[in-house]
């Protein structure tokens, strides 16, 4: 959303992509849902760019947002999209990037790439990191920002991804006739049902609550965390199999597959000038730089994931209200010419609970790429719009 809203807008504009298809999270090759505020506020909805988005889809009854975003980008001329190329290194000089460094994930070719101004949508926000962005990793302590639902202690806890091809954690067909599984030796094990504390919709497909533990790190060793997700699906459908009260209902189903994709939910934030919180959420504060609406709730997932039994597999989801978001936390505040859209904007880890929905955030890359092109027309920088020109934004 970005990248088309900047191109739009007349900016020359590079979409430099680590994977073979548009989309993101939200890509066929993954397959997240597009959830907001809409989904829990009967009078609201997504517009710009996502809306525009999402009528393609439906046009073309596309699976996920692939096609739509392929669509959207091609139809822009002043827009290049270079797939494939992982962002490896970043130029940088008297506090602002000049260049990126990229290689290409099948031919491993190097690349770089110059502009005045960057946006990091990586989600796990390594164009800052290699920039020397300010940057947070886990959860704030209860008293830093006057979190009621931090932990008392701060910790490197993030919440886990889902390994996902168009379905969280596995699939599993039908086959007509009985099935064993025995899982590998290596496969975990988990609570009788009584204990489990999940709500199993069906049997041929797995969860989103199919996660690690938060200790596992998904930012420096996300291998490590594809492959306890791996575990997991094969020891959650030893549960389904010959466990768990469906055991009769999946008795003629067979596992077809496991997908190898990982949907992250967090990991890196960069600061920008202002960091939202719980409370900015839960208050439904209105900021005077507000660039979009959130109201998905404060969704954080339990730090023991699958295993935390009786818990269940949250560990806060209370509803909030309409809220408003400050351009301020869409800008890094020490690299003056990096824009943040994205998982990796300036909040808390309680605050990334209700903003790392899709369609919530690709409204804040709208506004981003709006605000990328306004700094070439008007010579200034991302802290520059929000001091001069945020009513035109």
């Amino acid at each position: 959303s970005a990248a088309v809203a900047a191109a739009r807008m007349g900016a020359e504009t590079a979409l430099v992509h680590n994977r073979p298809v548009v989309g993101g999270n939200a890509s066929r090759e993954l397959g997240v849902g597009i959830a907001g505020a809409a989904r829990k506020h009967s009078n609201a909805r997504e517009s710009g760019i996502i809306e525009e988005a999402g009528r393609i889809k439906a046009h073309r009854d596309s699976p996920r947002m692939t096609e739509p975003f392929r669509v959207l980008t091609e139809a822009e001329d002043n827009l290049d999209v270079f797939r494939n190329m992982h962002v490896t290194d970043a130029g940088t000089e008297d506090g602002r990037i000049t260049s990126l460094r990229a290689c290409n994930t099948v031919d491993n070719t190097r690349h770089r790439y110059r502009g005045r101004f960057f946006v990091d949508a990586t989600g796990d926000g390594w164009l800052g990191h290699y920039a020397g962005a300010d940057s947070r990793l886990g959860r704030e302590a209860q008293d830093e920002f006057d979190e009621s639902l931090a932990p008392k202690k701060s910790d490197d806890i993030t919440m886990s991804g889902c390994i996902m091809r168009m379905c969280c954690g596995y699939e599993a067909t039908h086959t007509g006739e009985k099935v064993e599984y025995k899982p590998p030796e290596w496969a975990p094990t988990f609570p009788t049902k009584e204990k489990f504390a999940r709500h199993i919709r069906g049997v041929s497909r797995g969860s989103w609550w199919l996660e690690h533990e938060g200790t596992i790190d998904d930012l420096w060793d996300p291998e490590k965390a594809r492959d306890e997700l791996i575990r997991i699906s094969l020891g959650y459908w030893d549960y389904i199999k010959n466990i768990s009260e469906y055991q009769d209902e999946a008795a003629r189903y067979r596992l077809s597959l496991v997908p190898v994709g990982h949907a992250k939910r967090e990991t890196r934030r960069l600061m920008g000038d202002y960091i939202m919180t719980q409370n900015d959420m839960q208050d439904g504060r209105r900021f005077s730089d507000r660039i979009s609406y959130g109201g998905w709730p404060l969704d954080v997932h339990h730090p023991e994931g699958i295993y935390s039994g009786e818990e269940g597999p949250f560990y806060c989801n209370p509803h909030v209200p309409i809220y408003t978001v400050p351009y301020r936390s869409l800008y890094s505040r020490n690299v003056n010419n990096l824009f943040l859209a994205g998982r990796d904007m300036s909040v808390t880890h309680i605050a990334l609970g209700t903003v790392r929905v899709q369609s919530t955030l690709a409204t804040f890359g709208q506004a981003v790429g709006t605000a990328a092109s306004m700094c070439l027309e008007r010579n200034t920088n991302p802290r520059g719009i929000y001091r001069d020109h945020i009513k035109d934004l």
